[in-house]
């Protein structure tokens, strides 16, 4: 162990001097300090560019009220179905609102794929089965309905699993 590579803070440096090391230090070399995040978004985003799970920005103006019908496209298609997801995407704001639409698209396209779900399985009730498979996919609806509606309100992208894209 060398002597030169100890910090005074105790820490070890890794590859050279960290950004708040000693300026008299003869590597010393001080990191540009990161710019502070910008509200509102820079650039087009689509709903297949931004991973499920993650921070999406919202400016301060537009926040709540953004969140809050982002929230009803997806609570609000347990009682109306693909029509909370249409509203949703009708009520967006002339400027701005795109993390509103990003939210009613993905709500949209789960009703849509829900709606082609309950239709296989009403006809899979001549079969005895189908009522079965409906109830398990009325609860996985649900479930998955709450879990992206939570999303909504914590400004994160929903995370419905969704075999294919009927809206991009």
């Amino acid at each position: 162990m060398s002597d030169a590579n100890w910090q005074p803070e105790g820490q070890w440096r890794a590859g050279g001097p960290e950004p708040h090391g000693n300026a008299h230090d003869p590597g010393f070399n001080p990191a540009p300090h990161p710019q502070a995040p910008q509200y509102g978004f820079q650039q087009p985003l689509n709903a297949g560019q931004i991973p499920p799970g993650s921070m999406i920005p919202v400016s301060p103006q537009e926040h709540q009220a953004e969140k809050s019908m982002a929230s009803f496209s997806h609570w609000g298609a347990i009682f109306l179905s693909w029509l909370a997801g249409l509203i949703g995407l009708l009520a967006k704001p002339a400027q701005g609102g795109r993390y509103q639409e990003i939210h009613a698209k993905e709500s949209l396209n789960f009703s849509i794929i829900m709606l082609i779900g309950y239709a296989i399985n009403y006809m899979l009730t001549f079969m005895l089965i189908g009522f079965l498979t409906g109830l398990i996919q009325f609860g996985f609806d649900i479930y998955m309905r709450i879990k992206a509606s939570g999303a909504a309100e914590r400004g994160e992208m929903p995370t419905y699993w969704l075999p294919f894209r009927v809206l991009n």
